[in-house]
């Protein structure tokens, strides 16, 4: 959503970077619910124009519609956001996150920050664990690249080389791994316990890639390379 962070209904109303169903979305935050008719008078539109937008919303989940009781004549309906549309307003956890880990910095320094990221990531390597642990080795890739497109991250599965490459275009901790190196250290090690056998990190886009690669061998690690069982996560 662009720019709901906005003074007063007329302002809403009349911003050219707002569509219009952003603007019921913001009426609907900043009033409670309304009918079409009460959403068509403030928006300066027909009824009929105000339900081909809000039956667009419907179907995205974003708002409901529910009967309303008068005191006189028919019941009516009226028109409430959904618990779905948090996410279409402007929120701070990105800038919160960061704040904490700044002063947790500060508090117990690069050691704390590690210990709060490998924590995190704990909670991660036991739900992949649960989707794929037992798996071989390309079924288990296939299966954690398909979990973390569901997440957001817009993954890749590839085959170079003897390696495996989990390409990833979209960073959740983008803005944390470009502060400190813990999150990627940490994402790393996740998968190399996950994976059974060493782990490289290729390419970052904490770092100014266009994407994180993570290369896995196909073959068990070789002499000389560090076993992975003991990593902690």
């Amino acid at each position: 959503m662009v720019g709901l962070r906005l003074g007063g209904d007329r302002s809403a109303v009349t911003n050219d970077k707002l569509t219009t169903r952003e603007k019921i979305l913001y009426l609907l935050r900043r009033h409670g619910p309304m009918t079409a008719q009460e959403l068509g008078k403030a928006l300066r539109m027909s009824v009929s124009g105000v339900r081909q937008h809000t039956s667009v919303l419907e179907k995205a989940s974003l708002v409901s519609a529910r009967v309303r009781r008068q005191k006189l004549g028919r019941p009516g309906h009226e028109y409430v956001l959904s618990p779905e549309s948090e996410d279409a307003f402007p929120k701070g956890y990105k800038e919160l996150a960061l704040g904490l880990l700044v002063a947790a910095q500060e508090i117990g320094g690069d050691q704390l920050v590690r210990k709060l990221v490998d924590r995190r990531r704990t909670e991660t390597y036991r739900e992949l664990v649960e989707i794929a642990g037992d798996l071989p080795l390309e079924e288990k890739l296939t299966r954690v690249a398909e979990e973390l497109d569901k997440r957001g991250q817009i993954t890749q599965l590839r085959r170079e080389n003897n390696r495996y490459k989990l390409l990833q275009y979209n960073c959740l901790t983008h803005e944390l791994s470009a502060w400190h190196p813990a999150f990627c250290e940490s994402d790393r090690r996740m998968y190399e316990k996950l994976m059974g056998r060493p782990v490289k990190l290729e390419q970052c886009r904490a770092k100014g890639a266009d994407y994180c690669c993570l290369s896995v061998p196909m073959e068990p690690k070789g002499d000389g390379e560090a076993e992975t069982d003991h990593l902690r996560l």
